[in-house]
């Protein structure tokens, strides 16, 4: 659910590609250690992966192996964590 109109997600640059039963994603004209952090969740066909590692632009593992089928040249998208309002800004919005 988003929170004050927030995107939950946003698109990854470039193209990955993951083999079924591997934790590793492949990236082309990607640029995973700018746009994505250890820890963090991508999402893929719409189920969530958590990052373990990010080995450069274009390489990263899963902490679990792909259980879908494997996908060739597809896109990711990387899951946004909520976006809060302190109350001392929410006083500048609401009167």
């Amino acid at each position: 659910m988003s929170l004050w109109g927030n995107k939950e997600t946003a698109a990854v640059t470039g193209t990955v590609d993951i083999t079924q039963g591997q934790a590793t994603v492949t990236g082309t004209g990607t640029a995973f250690q700018t746009e994505l952090k250890e820890g963090s969740f991508i999402l893929v066909g719409g189920v969530k992966y958590k990052i373990l590692k990010i080995t450069n632009n274009t390489s990263l593992t899963l902490t679990s192996n792909f259980e879908a089928a494997s996908v060739d040249d597809g896109t990711i998208t990387k899951h946004l964590a909520p976006t809060y309002l302190s109350l001392a800004d929410a006083r500048n919005y609401v009167s």
